[in-house]
């Protein structure tokens, strides 16, 4: 790891390091708020009616999600059949499986509607999906073929043609330790939402065989013949054809804008403006935020790089293409992350880490000189696919983690497994870059706070390679500090203090061995491998009395160190050195032996 990679490197203008999770959940608020504006605007156009049929199916989902559901019945009840399709997909699902808790939120405004409309929606729907919301809140019996039971588990519901009874339970999610044991001293508990959703669910019924009974009596003939798993996959697999065309990838397929690319070879002029693919669907140019989804307009409401030469983009066609684009990469993002799109805290914290990756591939392609260039910034947004924009960003991500990963396993100590030898704060930097997702440590933020933000600067990424750095010289130094894995095995360590193995770390380790060094005559012989060891109670005391009167052996305790700096990463080196030689007055936590004689000096083989 050569030094000059730890030079902090000239960033643009960035939100202060703290904002990028901090704000994830105003983020999420100020998109419920730009739905919310999207929405009164498309009630109080001309024909709120015609505006409400136009939109894409995720469009009319997402302004569903301002405010409370129950207050939309009226905005569903205009939509087209295909978009009631796309909305079913985007809430009623979590992974590929029905959610009881959605179906139950969601059952109450079907059940809201005209029965014309019900009739209309579900002779437009996908029957396994019209027949897997039945099967989940209720169990058909045919009666030419079985009898329904005496006492139901929920309601019964006898169909008005007596081909059916529906024992009508609701929905409801079992615990994930299974359902609660009832009490047998206690009378039967009355679960009021339990019974609201089967209600619901038995008027949705009762309003579709009164508006088209032969096609009441085809669903629940599905019901009743195909197996839940069947219903489930098939309802799915349409699911998923309809997502994908409107740019919701499979999670799998989505991971490909994580493979791995050279930085190098991406260049500006890649493309030629106004070339990319065009978006399908409707564009509402006056609206505050274009085509964008609103938590990922809120993401570009800020002055990351990225964002800022995204608003420097004047043509109105390139402006659109590239809106589109940056939907389409927010939506295999998500896909590949199996992020639910309708927890808003989670999409907002996702679009966060997807926006400061992207300003980490706009820096690194707009640096010139040494310093960020705002007009290539312009360029690289407008000439470079922005799915290649983003791995720019993942890679140099990745190489910062391959660096932490490769002390993990390759390092001097890696075999020791029971003791981390790595101090503060590079033991925080580790193990926030050691993740699958890296992220930077915001101890390392100026003024330093709790938690992590994404990794969104070259700033960073120099400042996570410096910590790196100085861990690795750290076990350098202290294998040339005589220090060796075979002597810090449990058995050789056995009676010492501080006794709890957590406690030690490389500086309690350094200290120990700069102190039996510096009370040597012979420092230099002393670093060597068979000569660390815990200290004795009268060695301690003697060092540091000689050690506070002695300035001598202060400079021979710091040329000792200098000594044992790895080539090329001086810097590093005297950072380590300084803070081990701090550590020495007071004396700081080193391992003391509680014999009175010093144990005999173990040799590594």
């Amino acid at each position: 790891m050569s030094n000059e990679t730890t030079d902090e490197l000239p960033s643009p203008s960035v939100e202060s390091a703290g904002n990028v999770v901090s704000l994830s959940r105003f983020r999420a608020r100020h998109a419920q708020d730009v739905r919310q504006r999207r929405l009164d605007a498309l009630l109080d156009s001309s024909s709120p009616e015609l505006a409400i049929r136009s939109l894409r199916g995720d469009e009319l989902y997402d302004l569903l999600r301002a405010g409370a559901l129950s207050d939309h019945a009226d905005l569903l009840a205009h939509a087209r059949v295909e978009q009631v399709q796309v909305v079913l997909d985007l809430a009623l699902w979590e992974g590929d499986r029905l959610s009881p808790q959605r179906l139950d939120e969601w059952i109450f405004l079907v059940a809201a509607m005209p029965s014309e409309t019900i009739a209309r929606w579900v002779a437009g729907l996908d029957i396994e999906l019209v027949a897997l919301m039945i099967r989940k809140g209720a169990r058909v019996y045919d009666l030419e073929i079985e009898p329904p039971p005496d006492e139901p588990e929920g309601a019964f519901y006898p169909t008005p043609d007596g081909l059916f009874v529906l024992d009508v339970t609701g929905y409801r999610a079992e615990s994930p330790d299974g359902p609660p044991s009832p009490d047998p001293t206690d009378e039967a508990p009355v679960d009021t939402e339990h019974s609201q959703s089967a209600d619901a669910l038995m008027q949705i019924i009762d309003q579709l065989y009164r508006t088209d009974l032969n096609l009441a009596r085809r669903i629940l003939v599905a019901v009743k013949a195909e197996l839940d798993s069947d219903l489930e996959e098939m309802a799915f697999r349409w699911r998923q054809g309809r997502l994908q065309d409107l740019g919701y990838e499979d999670a799998v397929e989505a991971r490909e804008i994580f493979r791995p690319i050279d930085p190098a070879s991406v260049r500006i002029g890649e493309l030629r403006p106004g070339t990319r693919v065009r978006p399908v669907g409707r564009v509402d140019a006056q609206s505050d935020s274009g085509p964008l989804p609103p938590a990922l307009a809120a993401e570009l409401d800020g002055t990351s790089p990225f964002a800022q030469a995204l608003a420097r983009v004047t043509d109105v066609a390139e402006t659109t293409e590239l809106h589109a684009a940056l939907v389409a990469l927010a939506n295999r993002f998500l896909a590949a992350e199996r992020v639910d799109p309708s927890n808003d805290d989670a999409v907002a914290t996702n679009l966060g880490r997807l926006r400061a990756t992207l300003d980490l591939g706009v820096e690194y392609l707009a640096r010139q000189n040494g310093a960020f260039d705002e007009d290539r910034a312009v360029d690289a947004v407008r000439t470079v696919a922005l799915g290649r924009l983003f791995r720019v960003g993942v890679a140099l991500v990745g190489k910062v983690r391959a660096l932490a990963r490769a002390l993990h396993r390759r390092g001097p100590f890696s075999a020791v497994s029971d003791l981390d030898l790595v101090e503060e704060p590079e033991a925080t930097v580790l193990a926030s870059v050691n993740q699958l997702y890296p992220q930077f440590p915001r101890l390392l933020d100026e003024p330093p706070a709790n938690g992590e933000r994404p990794i969104a600067s070259l700033t960073d990424l120099a400042r996570l390679t410096a910590s790196i750095e100085r861990a690795a010289t750290a076990q350098a130094m202290l294998f040339g500090l005589g220090v060796r894995p075979a002597l810090l095995e449990a058995q050789a360590l056995a009676g010492v203090e501080p006794a709890d193995r957590t406690a030690i770390d490389g500086g309690v380790l350094a200290r120990t061995a700069l102190v039996g060094a510096l009370l040597d005559d012979d420092s230099a012989a002393n670093a060597q491998a068979d000569t660390f060891r815990p200290l004795t109670a009268a060695e301690l005391a003697r060092f540091k009395k000689r050690y506070a009167l002695s300035d001598a052996l202060r400079e021979r305790g710091r040329a000792l160190l200098a000594r044992l700096v790895p080539a090329r990463l001086e810097r590093a080196g005297r950072d380590i050195a300084e803070r081990w030689l701090a550590s020495l007055e007071p004396l700081e936590p080193v391992l003391v032996h509680p014999g009175k004689r010093a144990p005999r000096r173990p040799r590594a083989p």
